[in-house]
């Protein structure tokens, strides 16, 4: 086993390591600093192993690592602090069995910071903070998930625990065309993240925030979100999105927004765009303010205050009950669905589930 502790690079990068490639087994990493990768900037490729970062920090980017490839299995990452990315800066980042904890970035992405691709298998990423978007995870392309679990991450603007600004995959895998179910890793949860500010600013996405998604095998309960999507938020796509054998319950939008900027609610899912639901159950999701505690879909054409008919919303074999908007709670009969489902474009429910 090997320690690296205390080590600072004033004026430039890898307090302790700076390299052009680099395996890593069995090191313990603490109280680095630098501008760029606390502890270790690896420049092309890292694989780390059965090692802990805890307690590095940098300037910049990369509380503990900088690099443009990461793999990390069985590491441990913990109370990393930096401007962007607090424990982890990559342009590709891959963790398995790994932990994340208690993490911090003033901007965006404390946990895993990835400029193209993050992949997360059978991790737990817990307790990150993020002054941006994106408590646990922020991607500028996609995320993949797998039988993972992230909880009780914070950010002041978007996604408490993912932010995407690509696609998100949650127990798929995705060829670029089509996404096939992964059943490998188990089921993922997404519980008690929270995406609030103390400003007039929108905070939203308590949950996952991402543009276009696939989901399946997701527990996504008690998010919290300052305006809208506090389980969900799937921003414009042009892909269908689905959700299949998911819970997405016990999520709050709370409503508080500046005066002159309406809260548009969505508790549970809200979705720019068409989106198929199917094998799930939605239920005591609450909207203080306005409609769709349960679901709210549909796509906003900006300029002339209509929305996009040629968006959809299915629902098939699903339970639906129980959700909260405004003052009004609603039962999943077909008689509240127009209440408890706020559907902008075209609404197709299948095969629903009732209590009569």
């Amino acid at each position: 086993d090997s320690t690296l502790k205390n080590n600072h690079s004033i004026s430039s990068y890898g307090g302790a390591i700076w390299a052009n490639n680099a395996f890593i087994y069995k090191v313990d990493a603490s109280g680095n600093s630098a501008i760029s990768g606390g502890a270790m900037k690896v420049n092309t490729r890292m694989d780390v192993a059965y090692s802990t970062f805890s307690g590095n920090s940098s300037t910049n980017s990369g509380g503990a690592i900088s690099t443009n490839e990461i793999i990390a299995h069985n590491c441990l990452f913990q109370e990393n602090t930096s401007e962007y990315a607090g424990a982890i800066a990559s342009t590709t980042a891959t963790l398995v069995d790994s932990q994340v904890y208690k993490n911090t970035s003033i901007v965006t992405g404390s946990g895993v910071f990835a400029s193209s691709k993050a992949i997360i298998k059978g991790s737990e990423l817990t307790y990150n903070t993020s002054g941006g978007s994106g408590g646990a995870v922020y991607s500028q392309g996609e995320v993949y998930i797998y039988g993972s679990s992230l909880e009780f991450n914070n950010a002041a603007e978007s996604g408490g625990a993912v932010c995407a600004l690509g696609k998100l995959f949650i127990n798929y895998d995705y060829d670029g065309a089509k996404g096939t179910i992964n059943t490998e890793y188990g089921r993922t949860i997404i519980s008690r993240n929270v995406s609030m500010n103390d400003t007039t600013s929108r905070a939203y996405s308590g949950g996952l925030h991402s543009y276009g998604a696939l989901i399946y095998n997701a527990e996504i309960t008690n998010n919290t979100a300052k305006d809208y999507g506090a389980g969900v938020l799937i921003s414009n796509s042009d892909m269908v999105s689905i959700i299949k054998n998911s819970e997405i319950s016990f999520n709050e939008c709370t409503g508080i927004v500046n005066q002159d900027r309406s809260p548009r609610g969505g508790a549970g899912i809200y979705c720019h765009g068409s989106l198929e639901i199917d094998d799930c159950i939605i239920s005591n999701n609450i909207s203080t303010t306005v409609n769709g505690g349960g679901v709210f879909a549909g796509h906003y054409v900006p300029g002339d205050a209509s929305y996009d008919a040629s968006k959809s919303l299915t629902i098939r074999n699903s339970e639906i009950r129980d959700n909260v908007a405004g003052n009004l709670r609603f039962n999943d009969t077909t008689e509240d669905f127009e209440d408890l489902i706020a559907d902008t474009g075209n609404l197709t429910i299948r095969e629903n589930l009732s209590d009569d």
